[in-house]
């Protein structure tokens, strides 16, 4: 008995572990499809700057400016921009300042 208590338990801590992430999965895909329908329409600095969050956690003006080839003026424009948009978040302050994909973009397209 106490050997299928152990089997049992593992199984659902494995099952709830495949929930969670087939959740984060789902939540994912849900947030790429909305911005995928929109991607086209997007100038090609601001698709650059998409592409980098999608691979990386957040991105810096000194990235987005690696990722763009604008120089600063424009591509701190162009990052407020898609801040005001809704597409970015924007976190920190002063030389910590980075941007984020905004984490309700899929939810607003519901």
């Amino acid at each position: 008995m106490p050997d299928d208590y152990g089997r049992i338990t593992r199984e659902y801590e494995r099952t709830a572990d495949d929930y969670e992430r087939l959740a984060t999965d789902t939540d994912d895909y849900e947030r790429l499809r909305s911005l995928v329908n929109d991607y086209e329409r997007l100038t090609k600095g601001k698709q650059n700057i998409l592409l980098y969050l999608l691979d990386n956690n957040k991105i810096t003006r000194k990235k987005a400016m690696e990722s763009t080839d604008f120089k600063s003026s424009k591509t701190s424009e162009l990052l407020t921009e898609m801040a005001n948009e809704g597409l970015l978040t924007k976190k920190g302050k002063g030389r910590a300042t980075h941007y984020i994909l905004n984490p309700k973009i899929h939810s607003s397209t519901k």
